[in-house]
Protein backbone atom coordinates (compact mmCIF):
# COMPACT_ATOMS: atom_id res chain seq x y z
CA UNK A 1 0.00 0.00 0.00
CA UNK A 2 1.47 3.15 -1.05
CA UNK A 3 0.03 6.63 -0.80
CA UNK A 4 1.37 10.16 -2.95
CA UNK A 5 2.89 12.67 -1.58
CA UNK A 6 4.06 15.78 -3.29
CA UNK A 7 4.35 13.99 -6.49
CA UNK A 8 6.38 10.58 -4.98
CA UNK A 9 4.49 7.76 -3.95
CA UNK A 10 5.85 6.39 -0.33
CA UNK A 11 5.02 3.36 1.35
CA UNK A 12 3.17 3.50 4.47
CA UNK A 13 5.03 0.56 5.78
CA UNK A 14 8.48 -0.07 5.14
CA UNK A 15 11.11 -2.52 5.86
CA UNK A 16 14.67 -2.10 7.29
CA UNK A 17 16.35 -1.99 4.14
CA UNK A 18 13.72 0.83 2.88
CA UNK A 19 14.17 2.31 5.98
CA UNK A 20 18.57 2.37 6.02
CA UNK A 21 18.63 3.14 2.40
CA UNK A 22 16.01 6.18 2.91
CA UNK A 23 17.91 7.05 5.95
CA UNK A 24 21.22 6.98 3.88
CA UNK A 25 19.48 9.51 1.18
CA UNK A 26 19.27 12.14 3.72
CA UNK A 27 22.57 12.05 6.07
CA UNK A 28 24.57 11.58 2.59
CA UNK A 29 24.02 15.41 1.95
CA UNK A 30 24.60 16.30 5.36
CA UNK A 31 27.66 13.61 6.27
CA UNK A 32 29.59 12.89 2.95
CA UNK A 33 32.00 10.20 4.64
CA UNK A 34 29.30 7.99 6.55
CA UNK A 35 28.32 5.08 4.23
CA UNK A 36 25.67 2.87 3.25
CA UNK A 37 27.43 -0.05 5.86
CA UNK A 38 27.70 2.59 8.54
CA UNK A 39 23.85 3.44 8.09
CA UNK A 40 22.84 -0.07 8.47
CA UNK A 41 24.92 -1.12 11.64
CA UNK A 42 23.77 2.25 13.61
CA UNK A 43 19.75 1.08 12.31
CA UNK A 44 20.64 -1.96 13.66
CA UNK A 45 22.09 -1.02 16.79
CA UNK A 46 18.85 1.23 17.47
CA UNK A 47 16.34 -1.31 16.70
CA UNK A 48 18.51 -3.85 18.98
CA UNK A 49 18.32 -1.37 22.32
CA UNK A 50 14.55 -0.81 21.52
CA UNK A 51 14.17 -4.90 21.68
CA UNK A 52 16.17 -4.86 24.51
CA UNK A 53 13.92 -2.21 26.55
CA UNK A 54 10.78 -3.99 25.74
CA UNK A 55 12.06 -6.82 26.57
CA UNK A 56 12.87 -5.59 30.48
CA UNK A 57 8.88 -4.55 29.96
CA UNK A 58 10.34 -0.64 29.93
CA UNK A 59 7.54 1.53 28.25
CA UNK A 60 9.95 2.91 25.37
CA UNK A 61 8.52 6.69 24.96
CA UNK A 62 8.85 8.63 21.57
CA UNK A 63 8.48 12.29 22.05
CA UNK A 64 5.60 13.95 21.04
CA UNK A 65 3.79 10.71 19.06
CA UNK A 66 3.37 7.71 21.18
CA UNK A 67 4.24 5.49 23.40
CA UNK A 68 5.06 1.26 23.13
CA UNK A 69 4.85 -1.50 26.10
CA UNK A 70 4.03 -3.91 26.31
CA UNK A 71 1.21 -5.78 28.54
CA UNK A 72 0.36 -9.47 29.90
CA UNK A 73 -2.28 -11.16 28.80
CA UNK A 74 -3.93 -13.44 31.65
CA UNK A 75 -4.07 -17.30 32.09
CA UNK A 76 -6.67 -18.64 29.92
CA UNK A 77 -8.60 -22.28 29.36
CA UNK A 78 -8.82 -23.96 25.82
CA UNK A 79 -10.24 -27.33 24.86
CA UNK A 80 -7.39 -29.60 23.64
CA UNK A 81 -8.78 -31.89 21.15
CA UNK A 82 -5.85 -34.21 21.06
CA UNK A 83 -6.14 -35.38 24.84
CA UNK A 84 -10.13 -34.33 24.99
CA UNK A 85 -9.44 -32.44 28.10
CA UNK A 86 -8.97 -28.76 29.24
CA UNK A 87 -5.79 -26.93 29.28
CA UNK A 88 -4.54 -23.83 30.96
CA UNK A 89 -2.35 -21.72 28.67
CA UNK A 90 0.02 -18.94 29.88
CA UNK A 91 -0.34 -15.97 29.20
CA UNK A 92 1.40 -14.22 26.54
CA UNK A 93 2.90 -10.39 26.01
CA UNK A 94 1.09 -8.21 23.42
CA UNK A 95 3.17 -5.48 22.20
CA UNK A 96 0.21 -1.74 22.70
CA UNK A 97 1.38 1.41 20.98
CA UNK A 98 -0.43 3.87 22.51
CA UNK A 99 -0.25 7.17 20.69
CA UNK A 100 -0.16 10.86 21.26
CA UNK A 101 -3.66 12.71 22.71
CA UNK A 102 -3.28 15.52 19.90
CA UNK A 103 -2.05 13.15 17.46
CA UNK A 104 -4.85 10.89 18.21
CA UNK A 105 -8.14 13.82 17.89
CA UNK A 106 -5.98 15.25 14.80
CA UNK A 107 -6.37 11.48 13.16
CA UNK A 108 -10.24 10.66 14.38
CA UNK A 109 -11.08 13.81 12.82
CA UNK A 110 -9.54 13.68 9.09
CA UNK A 111 -9.85 9.94 8.67
CA UNK A 112 -12.84 8.76 6.85
CA UNK A 113 -13.65 5.39 7.71
CA UNK A 114 -15.83 4.33 4.53
CA UNK A 115 -12.72 4.68 2.83
CA UNK A 116 -10.60 2.10 4.82
CA UNK A 117 -10.84 -1.73 2.87
CA UNK A 118 -12.52 -4.01 4.67
CA UNK A 119 -15.29 -1.33 5.88
CA UNK A 120 -18.45 -2.80 6.87
CA UNK A 121 -22.09 -0.38 6.79
CA UNK A 122 -23.86 -2.56 9.70
CA UNK A 123 -21.18 -2.15 11.84
CA UNK A 124 -21.44 1.76 11.34
CA UNK A 125 -25.00 1.44 11.77
CA UNK A 126 -25.31 -0.35 14.47
CA UNK A 127 -22.53 2.07 16.55
CA UNK A 128 -24.87 5.19 15.78
CA UNK A 129 -28.21 3.32 17.20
Amino acid sequence: MTKKMEGQEIPTSINKEYFVYYLFKKISNICKTLTKRDVYHIVNVLFEEILNDIKLEKKLKIFNFADLFLVKTPFRRHFCYHTQSVKISGGFRKLRFDINEKIRKKLLKNIDIRSIDGYDEKIDKKIDA
